[in-house]
């Protein structure tokens, strides 16, 4: 079924997407993103988070952005006090971008569909992340993890209420933004905007798989940096 096309102001995202029914705080401290929040809060508290495809980049077109990101509904927001402001986001969908309009700060996007036939086994999907997360905590040498790693994927989902995979992708992308120690130096960034083509696949199924080989390259890539040391 088609959904109408909506106009809603953008922000733009440096580390990564943010996933349908994730609730989390993120800082936002560019003054352009700074405006959209305001403009949000006084309005219907609704913002497109979608990624640049250069995180160091400025947005001057709509081919600068990914064409997938998440439509997310401004929970709350207050200053810190250094010119940075906390806002605590939920994800409501993943959303298209048809058209981006640089001198309002808005876009055009339509919400992306689903291509699911079944509900996915969340439970065990969740068991998967989980020990994948666990492998990467472990060989980055942080201490505590397991613990943090359940209080993230767990407590992410009674606060939204939902049973939902993307809740959950969006709680594992999370413990990996909290977690630079799992990164080789200078590669989180680019490590965290591959989740945006994470985003992108058209059903939870596909989103759960590609999510699974990035973890497992984060993995491989700790082991091969072990084994580096070692010689």
């Amino acid at each position: 079924m088609n959904t109408p096309a909506r106009q809603v102001g953008l922000i733009p995202m440096r580390q990564g997407p943010w996933f349908p029914g994730f609730i989390s705080s993120m800082p936002i401290g560019r003054p352009e993103s700074i405006r959209r929040l305001s403009q949000a809060l006084a309005s219907d508290k609704l913002i497109a988070l979608i990624g640049v495809r250069d995180p160091e980049g400025e947005v001057k077109s709509v081919r600068d952005l990914y064409s997938i990101g998440s439509l997310v509904y401004v929970e709350d927001a207050f200053n810190r006090g250094d010119g940075v402001y906390l806002a605590l986001m939920r994800g409501l969908c993943r959303i298209k971008v048809h058209s981006l309009n640089t001198a309002t700060g808005t876009a055009t996007v339509v919400e992306a569909s689903d291509d699911s036939s079944q509900s996915p086994p969340i439970e065990s999907m969740k068991r998967e992340l989980s020990e994948r997360l666990l492998v990467l905590c472990q060989k980055a040498k942080l201490e505590n993890c397991e613990t943090w790693i359940i209080r993230q994927l767990d407590g992410n989902r009674s606060a939204s209420g939902m049973s939902d995979l993307d809740v959950i992708l969006g709680a594992a992308l999370n413990c990996l933004r909290g977690a630079p120690e799992i990164f080789q130096p200078s590669q989180q960034l680019q490590a965290l905007q591959r989740w945006h083509d994470v985003l992108a696949r058209p059903s939870p199924e596909e989103r759960f798989q590609h999510a699974l080989a990035e973890l497992d390259g984060l993995i491989e890539s700790l082991c091969v940096n072990e084994i580096s040391k070692e010689n």
